[in-house]
């Protein structure tokens, strides 16, 4: 399953003292819990201290769009423009027209 602070990174500088530097950075590093955890992790923190949600509904409704653009344009084989207005076909409904 994909991991991506999990993975064994490895950071070279240009120059030792860039390399120095990344080290110091990558000291204080805390990988937070990644997937459905995590996204759990950083919502609950977020009510907790009043800070940023880990996914906005802005974000939600964008993963939407991108995803009914694909199905429409699997569908009928022409390009979708986003974002999706209120007047495309697939805007309320994935289901196909009758």
């Amino acid at each position: 399953p994909y991991s991506n602070s999990g993975d064994p990174w490895t950071f070279v500088g240009d120059t030792p003292e860039m390399s120095e530097q990344i080290e110091a950075t990558l000291a204080e590093f805390r990988p937070l819990p990644e997937h459905y955890a995590g996204q759990f992790y950083r919502f609950y923190d977020a009510l907790r201290c009043g800070g940023e949600l880990p996914v906005t509904l802005s974000d939600a409704r964008m993963s939407l769009e991108l995803i009914t653009a694909m199905y429409y344009s699997a569908e009928t084989g022409g390009s979708v423009t986003l974002p999706i207005g209120a007047d495309h076909p697939r805007y309320a409904s994935w289901l196909p027209q009758l």
